[in-house]
């Protein structure tokens, strides 16, 4: 996210697969994400927030599947890390 340093690209989709929980609570409300540059501690700070970068958030069948889409502005420094936060997933009834 820095300009001075390397990017691994710029990020248009992120697809979370669990294997035993429900995600069809979640939309753009209940989801966060940002990037933590740097090598401080991971996911100590968020550094750049990406909230108008997300452009669709979708669960897929049988809803245990989330893909965020973003508009492909923003740039991941090899150093970042990407930090994810949400609410509404639960844990299937078969765990």
């Amino acid at each position: 996210m820095r300009p001075e340093e390397a990017t691994a690209g710029s990020l248009r989709t992120l697809t979370i697969e669990y294997e035993q929980a429900t995600l069809a609570q979640l939309d753009h409300e209940s989801v966060t994400v940002g990037a933590d540059c740097g090598t401080d501690a991971a996911g100590a700070t968020v550094n750049e927030a990406l909230p108008g970068r997300l452009t669709n958030l979708s669960v897929s069948e049988p809803e245990s599947q989330l893909t965020l889409q973003f508009d492909g502005s923003a740039s991941i420094g090899v150093r970042d890390e990407l930090v994810v936060q949400y609410t509404g997933a639960e844990l299937s009834a078969d765990t």
